[in-house]
């Protein structure tokens, strides 16, 4: 919804909502629609939102904002300040559009929530249509059963799908599923042709929405095999089509509040959760929504939180769409890109944005999002799909020939995005066995910045990727498999076709073992070799250690492997300090190890350096490789932040001193003035791959 300088007529006789209060009333309590005067309408509106109001819109003139609120929300806008007028009350659908078809000839010239003074474009052309089954909005009762008759008249292109069942997703909050219809030529095989998704009412109470994605399927299946525009978008494309994304809202719009936007997740201080705030794209963000259960953009405990962002992201991830529209009221515009976040390709995506908005008759207009955490936003930004959500009409509930004529309006619309060209598109196969592969694609060198995604799959292992022209290097891996990067020109060709086979990843290379040594027997190795070493206890020693603590564990008695390790005194003493290291450095040298003069080489071990408050970065541990040349492979420093002992593990590369005979230097130090120090070795092993 755009709930920025729109207008919204709200009327309605007082004496009319006075007598029907107890039909609005549930757990949620009883809201109310209000006007607020203002002097900065559009200032005043965007305070209301941030501060969790549910904000209808805002008075042509600038002077109001109109609300829906609680009984506890009125009495806090009066305590701001705010001149609190109220309208009406919320009630179920079909009382509230009775009110509306009662007052409209005495509010001409004022303002109705269900019918807006924005001025309509101009009308498209007429389209035949085939006929609801009655002339008034559909419950959700009505929305299935006409979906489940259109299947019935058009078994061989038309096909009514339970998803919740077929995806083994869970239910919604109240138990219900969620349904689509799939319309193709082949319908009941799952064709390698684009999957093309439309979807509307993930707010309960944008009811004109459906209307126009139920008339888009009838439209297709009429159509089919008598014009040739629309056989071949059916032929050529696998439509799915979902009415209404928030099944349980939808129902509580028409039950008992025609105003809930929300789904109907209860929680103890309220309820549901804005499904379009509960993609995992943006979640989380500045511009994200809100962390308060009563405000109407509640954006869920967590990133796809509920059943029906499980189930659309299940969905989408089997059918793999190329194409998706998200319908949503109002505001007569076309939706693109973030609402705070960056992407390097925004500014082609209004591009695409203003042409949808011009064949859907809104005269290029668009805007970025309300917020991030969007349907369409996880489509484009996870699935790599061309994804738009387009605001239809001037207001959430105009009466219902209104909303027929804007399915009229936003019809071309559809054959737009049916026909738009995918710039890079194919199939990511197994180069032996030529079966399907799930590859990830990367463009590389586009600076993309939200851990956006992009990958075949399906049954075929299609993929899709669409950009501005130009020209890219495009990066197919997969797990198991040797990547393979192809240079792509889309400005010379827009619509490029690559099948991109992959080769199973050859088996690295035997690993054969150049030294190891865990300690359990002497090998060698020398303490102190240069006679340099100042320590006075705490000198390293090959021995089974003994535990120490202070203020958490200082020596371990466990090692690696086997009993032993080189540790810094082995025994505990009647204190923890009585023979940790004390005095300066020790030291240790490996035996003369001869390094193969090819292949990679690598160094492992394990560690830990233990400390307490009490050091400072004059204490360290140090491992060192000697040869040609002396490089420090493993350095920590003390602080003077108690460091208790772990086991941690550590790998250095030592291909640069392939061919050479080295050492491995070991260096402890207690420089600080009667600091508490302990570390130990385990497991060394040198390795050639």
């Amino acid at each position: 919804m755009n709930m920025r300088t729109l207008a919204v007529l709200l009327t309605a006789v007082v004496s009319m909502w006075q007598a029907s209060t107890a039909s609005a009333q549930s757990v949620d309590g009883l809201r109310y629609i209000v006007r607020v005067q203002t002097s900065n309408a559009a200032q005043a509106s965007q305070r209301l939102m941030d501060a969790g109001y549910d904000v209808l819109g805002v008075d042509p003139t600038g002077k109001s904002v109109e609300l829906a609120v609680t009984d506890a929300e009125r009495d806090a806008l009066t305590r701001q300040g705010y001149r609190v007028t109220t309208i009406d009350h919320v009630r179920p659908l079909r009382e509230a559009m009775q009110v509306q078809a009662e007052a409209a000839p005495a509010t001409t010239s004022s303002s109705s929530l269900m019918a807006a003074s924005v001025a309509a474009p101009a009308a498209a052309a007429p389209l035949a249509a085939a006929p609801l089954a009655a002339p008034d909005y559909l419950d959700l009762d009505g929305i299935v059963a006409e979906m489940q008759s259109l299947a019935a008249s058009y078994p061989s292109i038309v096909k009514f799908v339970d998803l919740t069942t077929t995806l083994g997703t869970p239910p919604t909050s109240q138990g219900r599923h969620l349904y689509a219809l799939k319309i193709s030529d082949n319908v009941d095989v799952d064709e390698d042709e684009p999957a093309v998704l439309i979807v509307s009412a993930h707010h309960a109470r944008e009811i004109n929405t459906p209307v126009i994605t139920l008339r888009d399927a009838q439209r297709l299946a009429s159509g089919y095999g008598t014009d040739p525009q629309i056989t071949a978008e059916v032929d050529s494309n696998e439509i799915w089509i979902a009415p209404v994304w928030n099944p349980d809202g939808y129902t509580y719009v028409f039950t008992t509040d025609n105003m809930w936007r929300k789904n109907r997740h209860v929680f103890s201080s309220g309820a549901g959760v804005d499904q379009n705030r509960n993609y995992p794209e943006g979640w989380g963000t500045q511009c994200n929504g809100s962390t308060s259960v009563t405000s109407e953009e509640y954006r869920g405990t967590a990133a796809a939180s509920e059943p029906e962002t499980q189930t659309m992201m299940a969905w989408s991830q089997r059918e793999h769409f190329a194409k998706v529209i998200d319908y949503h009221s109002y505001g007569r515009e076309v939706l693109y890109g973030y609402r705070c976040l960056p992407h390097p390709f925004s500014a082609w995506m209004q591009q695409e944005a203003a042409a949808l908005s011009t064949a859907s008759g809104y005269a290029g207009a668009t805007r970025v999002p309300s917020a991030d955490g969007e349907h369409q936003e996880w489509q484009f930004g996870r699935m790599g799909a061309y994804a738009f959500l387009i605001e239809v009409s001037d207001a959430f509930q105009p009466p219902y020939a209104s909303a027929v004529q804007e399915s009229d309006l936003v019809w071309p619309g559809i054959f737009t995005v049916l026909d738009r060209p995918i710039p890079l598109a194919g199939h990511v196969v197994d180069g032996n066995t030529k079966l399907p592969l799930n590859a990830k694609l990367e463009l590389l060198g586009v600076n993309f910045t939200q851990g956006e995604t992009n990958g075949s799959g399906g049954a075929y292992g299609e993929y899709h990727v669409f950009a501005p022209a130009g020209v890219y290097d495009v990066r197919f891996s997969a797990p198991g498999y040797t990547s393979v990067t192809a240079h792509v020109d889309l400005s010379t060709n827009p619509a490029t076709t690559m099948d991109v086979e992959l080769f199973p990843a050859p088996p690295p290379p035997p690993e054969q073992v150049v030294y190891f040594d865990d300690f359990e027997t002497a090998a060698g190795w020398a303490v102190n070799p240069a006679g340099t070493d100042t320590a006075t206890t705490g000198r390293w020693e090959r021995c089974v250690p003994q535990a120490t603590s202070s203020s958490g564990p200082k020596q371990l008695a466990t090692t690696v492997s086997g009993v032993n390790a080189l540790v810094t005194g082995c025994a505990a003493g009647a204190a923890a300090g009585d023979n940790d290291v004390d005095g300066g450095r020790t030291s240790i040298q490996s035996p003369a190890i001869a390094l193969p003069a090819d292949g990679t080489l690598e160094l492992s071990f394990s560690y830990y350096f233990a400390h307490a408050s009490n050091s400072s970065s004059a204490d360290y541990l140090r491992v060192s490789v000697v040869g040609a040349t002396k490089v420090v492979a493993l350095q920590e420093l003390g602080s003077a932040t108690d460091d208790d002992a772990v086991w941690a593990a550590k790998t250095f590369d030592l291909s640069a001193f392939a061919g050479q005979t080295v050492r491995l230097l070991i260096e402890a130090s207690d420089s600080s003035t009667g600091s508490l120090v302990e570390a130990a070795v385990d497991d060394v092993k040198i390795v050639r791959r």
